[in-house]
């Protein structure tokens, strides 16, 4: 468009581009202006609005609250019932309206006829007036704007109740006012914006100070055009002088019989405003004029040293270097001027600055080479023959031997640095290599030395100006195999540990059987010694098979730990018995126990902790033998030289201290750091977990203790553990009774139990004691019969794990029908199922098999028949 255009031509575009914007930006400013100011007299309204209609409210509250107060009292209920006019009339000056504000008051007996009334001007009693009065007398107090005759008032009325008889309503008082110029200028008092009121077509009040005829509201209000907000109009008087005015939400209690508006006057706002506009609109054209002539005179001084550039131009390109532009001026021109003198001497070096250029290419290259150099991934370039292009020093320090310098490369072929890798990654990168594609293989096993190193490889075109080429990444994942390689084992040590579970289960239930017919043979054998013996030994032998089973739950985490009050040297006493014979001769086991004295801790895992560290002093000591050193005394801290030999700060107190030592091979700084680490281990694969130092802490620190660990390499390692002393609390004294409790009952007990070994000799064990016993094999045969008599039974004990019906689904039916009922819960294990849950449903004893004879009987009469546990029985 402008190709041919002339320069001054051009300037005047220039100049009407520049304008436009201005005259745009002028145009929104002032509508935006406009809008702004429209909407701040909407805002303005709106809050006119929200002030009337508050005001309105509090003068319908203030009547309300005087009709209730002469409702209230006593002389006016009393003279109202006794229809005693003279009395209320000495209650009820003539001067109380003025004082209240309001324009009557009246009193009506409970007919609804008049008794008294003080008015500044009285309302007719109309049909309207009338039946208000009898739904008050009839209904409910009533508040409501209604028309009386040309008129519209506003009452309350109230019923006006005996004295003494608070349901008689004896009357009815009226308190009201006019809707007129006086209730306008009164609303403007309150709120401060002046309200005109309007019946349909006519005007009705306004709160204007002087007198004024408003035209009616079809020609007085007019309709708001469609930009303006809704709800807006403008109110004319007779000399067409307007105001702007909204209309009064407010339609409670009759007022939706009239038209209210808040009414603001914005002319001269608007006056100002419009002024402003053209005063803008007039100084904006006289300065778009007088810009025009500059820019004019401007254009003929650029189009000169235009010229003049051009002819400098046309100059250089022939190369006549030694010429000067001249220009007389000390505008931007002369700085053009300048720049095109420098740019003809510089002209002249530009071959020195294409070598420069030559230069700043080669450290590019260097710095890309640097970056490359320094990826912690082994990169390899490889052309489509297989040879070697490019290593970078990650690769070079991994593959090649630092010391040969005779070639560029340690090999020639990609597949001499790969040999050691697996045949078939191999085979896999040689046909991306030829086809020059990409290739991703997430894990390749490789050896180098005696170690099996894991690599993720990736293999990715490169294409360059005269050629293509692959590059080879390895990254080195070692250790994330490793990682994963833990994990698993970890997931096998869960299934190890839901295995547990439910071997501990059937366990339970088997020695469950064995303690019953074990104590049933030991009732018919009392008077056979040699009998005796053997049974009680079955009993000792089950007990021991019991505590077993809370070992391998314990080490499996599938149950709690149970502290007692315990003698630590017979943990480790015990330990050490097994030590002795499993360790293999040549390793020297020193054992020095002097503490006698408690602690409170589970007697399973103090041994678990003994057996893992003499365990892992063993690993330590497998391959030089040695010495092992277990000792056991007890220590009161403070004690500086102790606790300048250990890392962690113990409180002051009384402990025992156990130490581990062996004269193994000991361990580095960064070994002794990680030692405590899940799955950390010095050992070969699949000889070691990584568990047993970690389950030694975890227990210390669930047992208040503290744990200090130091090594030396080629010397040995000692562990030491604290633990709180606490001293068994004495046993509390046992109540003397008048006569001791039987173990014996003869209740009716409900037994639910599915395993036939353990239902059987439980059966007769409590018919052996007298008890009346009704046995079921599972829940939903034991809920039948609990439905047709649950009246019969004085107990019921029941099993958890149960086909059909479990047990805790049992007690709730139980529980249900007989909130009262004594139960007893017994459970194998229960992974879902604990004490704390027992209690919670109402159970009154939980009790964990195996569980013997005596101590059933004695939790029956207990727990369950609620007996105190301090009393002795037989």
């Amino acid at each position: 468009m402008f190709k041919h255009t002339t320069l001054k031509k051009k300037a005047v575009f220039f100049l009407l581009s520049i304008l436009l914007p201005f005259c745009l930006t002028l145009v929104i400013t002032l509508t935006v202006l406009w809008h702004r100011t429209d909407a701040f007299f909407q805002s303005h309204l709106t809050e006119a609005e929200k002030r009337i209609q508050l005001s309105l409210c509090l003068r319908q509250k203030n009547t309300q609250t005087y009709a209730r107060l002469f409702s209230d009292n006593r002389q006016i209920r009393q003279s109202a019932y006794l229809n005693d006019v003279g009395t209320i009339k000495s209650t009820l000056p003539d001067n109380i309206v003025s004082e209240l504000d309001v324009n009557h008051i009246a009193l009506f007996d409970r007919t609804g006829r008049l008794l008294h009334q003080v008015a500044t001007c009285a309302p007719v009693m109309d049909l309207s007036r009338s039946k208000m009065l009898q739904d008050v007398l009839h209904g409910s107090d009533v508040t409501m704007a209604h028309k009386n005759g040309n008129s519209f008032l506003i009452e309350t009325f109230h019923r006006i109740f005996h004295a003494n008889q608070k349901d008689m309503v004896v009357g009815a008082v009226c308190v009201g006012y006019w809707i007129n110029n006086d209730f306008a200028r009164s609303i403007k008092n309150m709120c401060g914006v002046d309200i005109a009121v309007f019946d349909a077509d006519r005007p009705v009040a306004s709160s204007f100070t002087q007198v004024q005829t408003l035209k009616s509201v079809s020609s007085g209000i007019r309709i708001p055009t469609k930009n303006l907000s809704h709800g807006r109009g403008t109110l004319f008087w007779e000399d067409n002088y307007t105001f702007d005015s909204v209309q009064v939400d407010f339609s409670q209690n009759g007022f939706n019989k009239i038209q209210i508006y808040a009414v603001l006057d914005h002319s001269p706002l608007k006056i100002a405003l419009k002024k402003t506009t053209v005063t803008i609109l007039i100084a904006f054209g006289l300065l778009v004029s007088l810009g025009a002539v500059i820019a004019m005179l401007i254009g003929s001084g650029v189009v000169q040293s235009m010229n003049k550039i051009i002819g400098f131009a046309r100059s250089l390109s022939v190369r006549q270097f030694d010429q000067t532009l001249e220009i007389n001026s000390a505008d931007e021109f002369a700085e053009v001027a300048s720049a095109f003198n420098l740019m003809s001497r510089r002209l002249k070096k530009s071959f020195a600055q294409i070598e420069n250029q030559t230069n700043e290419i080669e450290k590019a290259k260097t710095y890309l080479n640097n970056i490359i150099n320094a990826m912690p991934l082994m990169l390899i370039g490889v052309n489509r023959n297989g040879n070697i292009i490019f290593l970078n020093h990650e690769a070079e320090s991994f593959f090649c031997d630092p010391l040969d310098e005779k070639k560029a490369f340690c090999a020639e072929s990609y597949r001499d640095l790969l040999q050691h890798c697996d045949t078939k990654s191999l085979d896999a990168i040689e046909r991306s290599v030829t086809k020059i594609t990409s290739l991703r293989i997430e894990s390749v096993t490789c050896r180098k030395d005696t170690k099996t190193l894991f690599h993720r490889i990736t293999v990715f075109p490169v294409t360059a100006s005269d050629d293509s080429f692959v590059m080879i990444c390895l990254e080195n994942t070692t250790g994330q195999h490793l990682m994963e390689t833990r994990l698993r084992q970890a997931e096998k040590m869960e299934s190890i540990g839901r295995l547990a579970g439910g071997i501990a289960h059937d366990f339970n239930n088997i020695l469950s059987g064995i303690f019953g017919y074990t104590r049933l043979a030991q009732m018919d054998a009392q008077d056979q010694k040699n009998i005796m013996v053997s049974l009680d030994n079955i009993f000792k032998a089950g007990q021991r098979a019991a505590d077993l089973v809370q070992q391998i739950l314990t080490f499996s985490r599938q149950s709690h730990p149970r502290k007692s009050h315990i003698k630590m040297m017979i943990a480790v006493k015990e330990a050490l018995k097994l030590l002795k014979s499993t360790l293999p001769a040549d390793i020297e086991i020193q054992a020095k126990i002097e503490s006698h004295s408690t602690i409170l801790a589970d007697a399973t895992q103090m041994h678990q902790i003994v057996m893992n560290l003499c365990t892992n002093a063993y690993a330590a000591m497998a391959e030089t033998r040695g010495t092992l050193t277990i000792t056991l005394t007890d220590i009161t801290f403070p004690d500086a030289d102790i606790q300048s030999g250990i890392s962690c700060r113990i409180p002051d107190g009384a402990y025992i201290r156990l130490q581990v030592i062996d004269t193994g091979h000991g361990m580095d700084e960064a070994t002794l750091k990680k030692a405590f680490e899940p799955y950390f281990t010095t050992r070969e694969l699949g000889k070691g977990t990584g568990l047993g130092l970690t389950l030694v802490h975890s227990i210390v620190e669930e047992h208040q203790g503290y744990l200090d660990v130091t090594s030396t390499p080629g010397k040995g390692t000692r562990f030491q553990l604290f633990f709180p002393i606490k001293i068994k609390p004495l046993p509390a004294k046992v109540v003397p009774l008048a006569q001791e409790v039987p173990l014996k009952g003869t209740e009716s007990v409900l037994f639910v139990e599915d395993e036939e070994d353990v239902r059987k000799p439980t059966t007769e064990l409590l018919r052996h004691y007298g008890y009346r016993v009704q046995a079921c094999e599972n829940g939903e045969q034991a809920l039948k019969l609990f439905c047709m008599t649950p009246a019969d039974y004085d107990l019921v004990i029941t099993d958890m794990n149960m086909p059909k019906m479990r047990g805790d689904a049992l007690v709730k039916e139980i529980l249900t029908i007989r909130p009262d009922m004594a139960i007893i819960l017994l459970t194998g294990y229960s992974r879902s199922f604990s004490r704390e849950r027992a209690e919670a449903m109402g159970i009154k004893a939980y009790l964990e098999k195996p569980v013997t004879a005596e101590f059933l009987i004695k939790t029956i009469r207990q727990n369950c028949l609620n007996l105190s546990p301090n009393v002795e029985m037989k």
